[in-house]
């Protein structure tokens, strides 16, 4: 064989640069994939739970008492809302890194 054949499979047999300078293993990958499924979860049952503007009388033309004005959200609805956007972003950030380690 020659030299450059060598170097080609001396590369491929390397691990990646994050596990040997950070030394990430298997069970990290395997932590944020466990926190994953959880943000998904609870991400769609924040985005289910939440109140859709339309409504069911919104949608054959009824009027649902809100959609006529400007509606603020507060207490439990408020919370609810910024929850969401949280897991959003909780979940983004733990698929890239998902993508990153591996």
């Amino acid at each position: 064989m020659y030299k450059s054949q060598y170097a080609s499979l001396a590369y491929f047999q390397k691990p990646s640069i994050l596990y040997c300078y950070m030394n990430i293993g298997p069970e990290v990958t395997q932590f944020i994939t466990i926190l994953q499924i959880i943000f998904s979860i609870l991400l769609i049952a924040s985005i289910l739970i939440q109140r859709s503007e339309a409504g069911v009388g919104g949608t054959f033309g009824g009027n649902d008492g809100f959609s006529s004005a400007h509606h603020q959200k507060r207490g439990v609805e408020k919370f609810v809302f910024i929850a969401t956007i949280i897991l959003g972003i909780l979940f983004a950030v733990s698929s890239l890194s998902l993508l990153i380690l591996k």
